[in-house]
């Protein structure tokens, strides 16, 4: 393949305009987490599908993890999206059956885990097709939300998903808001939720045997995450953050305490039950195609399994 290095914006999405959270909330936060399992371990390794205890690091989320996680997150009140492969949801299907029993979304993540490759777009695209497949046939949903595994994207894929029913995205890293990708075949994207890098735990503990790199004790990972909330900003009110954990993460106190944090002080709102009758705002977004980007707005949708929150395109 040749590749066209000619100095341009390489994601051609435009901008969005600037948002006002409901209450005076500084920030948004959308709640989510990558259900990777075993496949964090033999997606883009295979050999290690006969080293048992190498993916047994994966196996803790369905052991352990998930149960613990839906846990915490009923006594916080909170509803949250677990992006999982269509691997993941046909070996343990029981363990993901819990994060729909307790109403929230499972997004779509891969099949296997395999990160997506340009250079290899028949594979790619299948990785997307196995995993609707996969989690229609555990479970009897498609989802609508997408986070890229190991986080790669690029034009063709964005197409492709849009075209498959994807109505958002979680996977960018280049903004503190939503906004829509502009697709390879010129139709409107999904909706982008740019994930924050610093609040995802998977950086902070292993994600290597070999590695040599050290664990991360719980003070020294809450002290970064509150000093990005706290970080003045321009334009602060329309500040917004993609609090992403891993299932085999063990520090569910940590993600207690955080959540708490910036809720307490109002510094931020969640996605939430309705019962508390609190602001809903973003674990979930998707947008009308069909009309210019602009500002999503939410609409929760109650009752229904695996429903995300409807959003719509104001007018004017």
């Amino acid at each position: 393949m040749t590749y066209d290095l000619t100095p341009r914006p390489l994601n051609k999405a435009p901008r969005t305009p600037a948002m006002t959270w409901p209450n005076g909330a500084r920030s948004a936060v959308f709640v989510g987490f990558d259900v990777d399992a075993e496949t964090a371990w033999i997606g883009n390794s295979p050999s290690n599908i006969d080293r048992m205890v190498t993916t047994s690091h994966g196996g803790y989320d369905a052991r352990v993890g998930i149960a613990r996680i839906v846990e915490l997150m009923d006594e916080l009140g909170l509803k949250a999206t677990f992006f999982t492969p269509g691997w993941t949801a046909l070996a343990h299907p029981e363990a993901c059956e819990t994060i729909l029993r307790a109403g929230h979304e499972i997004g779509h993540h891969g099949y296997l885990h395999r990160m997506p490759d340009r250079d290899r777009l028949d594979e790619t695209f299948e990785e997307i097709d196995r995993g609707f497949d996969a989690l229609q046939r555990a479970f009897g949903i498609r989802p609508v939300g997408y986070r890229a595994p190991s986080g790669e994207n690029f034009p063709e894929l964005i197409a492709y998903l849009a075209r498959s029913g994807i109505r958002y995205s979680s996977s960018f890293r280049d903004d503190i808001l939503p906004y829509r990708h502009a697709a390879a075949d010129g139709m409107p994207g999904p909706v982008e939720i740019p994930v924050n890098f610093a609040f995802d735990d998977w950086n902070f503990g292993m994600s290597s045997r070999a590695s040599p790199r050290p664990l991360f004790g719980r003070e020294a990972v809450l002290s970064l995450w509150i000093d990005e909330f706290d970080a003045p900003m321009p334009g602060a009110a329309s500040r917004r953050s993609c609090c992403t954990r891993r299932c085999q993460a063990v520090r569910c106190a940590g993600i207690s305490f955080v959540i708490s944090f910036v809720t307490s002080r109002k510094r931020a709102t969640c996605g939430s039950r309705p019962a508390r009758r609190s602001p809903i705002i973003s674990r979930r977004w998707s947008a009308n195609a069909a009309v210019s980007p602009t500002n999503p707005v939410l609409e929760y949708r109650n009752g229904e399994r695996n429903a995300p929150a409807r959003a719509v395109m104001p007018s004017g």
